[in-house]
């Protein structure tokens, strides 16, 4: 039988403790479907400006994923090249910490929704400060695909969000951005 001191025992338990509390080295998340993590929050706000729902698309979450990947690795926040997104419209959000999981998928959209407040109704003009959110509800858009990723020190989530057709077209808000009909 070997015996330890209780300070001893006290040092192994502590380093035990923080072996099972410390995020790794490389950070992943555990969502599995990002798109389906989020598709009825995305209707949702979507069906309050009387926009059809979206459908998930496999090859656009497939891409967005593929972005939001390597907006982590690099340590960058940053729209894709439309042609790398074969033209799709492309929400961006990043958040501290981990974990990195659905819910930060979720403050994503809501990020995006929030800046409704923004938006002139009346003037129907695109300003940068509202693009999420006129992409998020543009009625024209049928699909959409998602991506979240974590940076490798875990710092920052990375959720990217691509809709086909793409939405934020010059002349066509007052038709795809529709007034709030239900709150």
């Amino acid at each position: 039988m070997v015996k330890i001191s209780r300070s001893s025992f006290a040092a192994l338990a502590l380093c035990a403790l923080l072996a099972a509390t410390t995020q790794p080295a490389h950070a992943e998340t555990d969502v599995p479907d990002p798109t389906g993590a989020v598709l009825d929050l995305v209707n949702d706000y979507r069906e309050r400006h009387s926009a059809p729902p979206l459908a998930a698309d496999a090859g656009l979450a497939e891409g967005a994923q593929e972005w939001a990947e390597s907006l982590a690795r690099q340590g960058e926040f940053r729209h894709s090249p439309s042609e790398v997104r074969g033209g799709a419209g492309e929400n961006l959000f990043m958040n501290g910490g981990l974990p990195c999981d659905e819910r930060d998928l979720s403050q994503a959209v809501d990020a995006w929704y929030r800046q409704v407040v923004d938006y002139d109704f009346h003037s129907h003009s695109f300003s940068p400060h509202v693009g999420s959110f006129t992409q998020l509800v543009w009625k024209s858009s049928e699909r959409v695909g998602v991506g979240i990723a974590a940076t490798p020190e875990g710092h920052r989530c990375m959720v990217v969000a691509r809709f086909d057709p793409p939405g934020n077209v010059m002349g066509r808000f007052e038709e795809n951005v529709l007034p709030l009909q239900r709150g």
